[in-house]
């Protein structure tokens, strides 16, 4: 299976949105479909025959979740190529996954609702990955339900001033991919009441006018690369988790770039931290080498 989709499945319940994502995704992409479950630790020598045993019994649940969820995706996607395979005791699940999808084009994993109360429940495996992994990571929230969700037709993409081409570049293939419009966001507070002042003409830009610019020049180009996705943008008055939380509700993905600050202590910014629990729509966490974490 040559780049595949890669799915960390825990919970079946909770993982069951990313899963129906992952799936959907893989069958827009012609891409195959390979299924993670990571359970316990590794036996060793010093294990006595009891425990062994009992080691072995606990895995067949975790069997079972595998299968269950390979099951659901054939159910939902007959002619999607899928694997399953149950992880025992290889290490935590973040540094499995990150294993595991080195050759794949999106790693997947589900997340919580969307609720401010929710953000110190979000498992820190969705943390380490987004701050390390080294392809879109897409967290899903909670299935919706059985049926298929009417998609809204638009992917917004948060942009700042270290705004990555990669970030920007996934939101429109993703946007071409699936038929849906653009629509980039920069937001800032009123404390930047002024922007730069013009050395020849001695004039300052004002906020929303140096903030507007930051914006065209981030998206120049792309409309002639993407000449099927409709692009809009505009600066936002306000903080940029709370601005993309309420843009978020009515698209169908917001991507995000991941800025690194050095290999060795990968730092996942504020930002992330925040719309990875605080976002109404499917997140992506695009990753660019050389670039530091948002």
């Amino acid at each position: 299976m040559e780049h595949p989709i890669v799915v960390g499945v825990g919970d079946l319940d909770r993982d069951r949105g990313a899963l129906h994502w992952a799936a959907d995704e893989a069958a827009h992409r012609g891409a195959g479909l390979r299924l993670i479950h990571v359970w316990g630790r590794a036996p060793h020598s010093g294990w006595a025959a009891q425990a062994l045993v009992s080691y072995r019994v606990g895995a067949l649940p975790a069997r079972d979740v595998i299968r269950r969820a390979v099951c659901e995706v054939r159910e939902r996607v007959p002619d999607l190529e899928v694997t399953g395979t149950c992880v025992l005791g290889s290490g935590r699940p973040a540094g499995v996954l990150l294993r595991t999808a080195h050759d794949a084009q999106l790693l997947v994993i589900g997340g919580h609702a969307h609720r401010r109360a929710d953000l110190a429940l979000l498992p820190s495996t969705a943390h380490a990955l987004a701050a390390r992994t080294v392809c879109p990571l897409i967290v899903a929230g909670p299935d919706p339900g059985v049926e298929r969700v009417e998609p809204a037709g638009l992917v917004v993409v948060g942009i700042d001033e270290h705004a990555t081409e990669a970030a920007i570049t996934f939101a429109f293939d993703y946007a071409s991919r699936h038929g849906a419009a653009v629509r980039a966001v920069h937001a800032f507070s009123f404390q930047d009441a002024v922007g730069e002042v013009d050395r020849d003409t001695g004039s300052a830009e004002t906020s929303y006018e140096a903030h507007s610019r930051l914006l065209a020049e981030a998206l120049a180009g792309w409309g002639e690369k993407y000449p099927d996705v409709a692009i809009s943008y505009g600066p936002y008055h306000g903080g940029a988790p709370e601005t993309l939380a309420v843009l978020s509700s009515g698209a169908d993905l917001l991507v995000l770039g991941a800025r690194r600050g050095s290999r060795r202590q990968p730092v996942l910014g504020p930002v992330t931290r925040t719309m990875l629990a605080g976002a109404h729509c499917p997140v992506a966490v695009v990753p660019q080498t050389g670039v530091g974490d948002r």
